[in-house]
């Protein structure tokens, strides 16, 4: 089985989006919602106060990158087999990597050694559904067709 961090939680997926929602209410956000496609929660979108004002955030969860990693992994029984393949466990693992990394981020902002906009800010909303990362990848695919032509 791979070393995918928390590969084998059980612990259901409303349990871990209450935690991320509880530790960002406890960080200061101001508004916290989830994201859905196709009756699942692919995200959370929250808005935090900065130096700047109020920000939004979008936290995505890519669940379908979760299950690749573990079908890639070679279990030993039919039950393993089962259970890393389900999507169900993909869901699990992938919130539960997006809580570690937010538990993580969130004590470096405890400790003062970030901001929440500097240690968010590739998550940070400029418009509709885009980030600041999405905005830097369609800037970096204009420069490569410029650099082309």
């Amino acid at each position: 089985m791979p070393g995918l961090l928390n590969y084998t939680t059980r612990i259901p997926v409303q349990k871990t989006i209450g935690e991320m929602q509880q530790m960002l209410i406890e960080a200061g956000a101001l508004e916290i919602s989830q994201r859905y496609a196709e009756g699942h929660t692919i995200g959370l979108t929250f808005v935090a106060p900065t130096p700047y004002g109020p920000q939004q955030f979008i936290l995505p969860v890519d669940v379908d990158a979760v299950r690749a990693i573990l079908l890639k992994g070679k279990p030993r029984t039919a039950k393993a087999t089962s259970q890393a393949y389900s999507y169900e466990q993909a869901e699990r693992v992938a919130w539960r990597v997006a809580r570690s990394w937010l538990e993580a981020q969130l004590a470096m902002i405890q400790i003062g050694l970030a901001k929440i906009d500097q240690i968010m800010l590739p998550y940070m909303n400029v418009g509709g559904e885009q980030t600041v990362y999405d905005k830097y990848l369609e800037s970096q695919q204009y420069l490569q067709i410029q650099a082309g032509s």
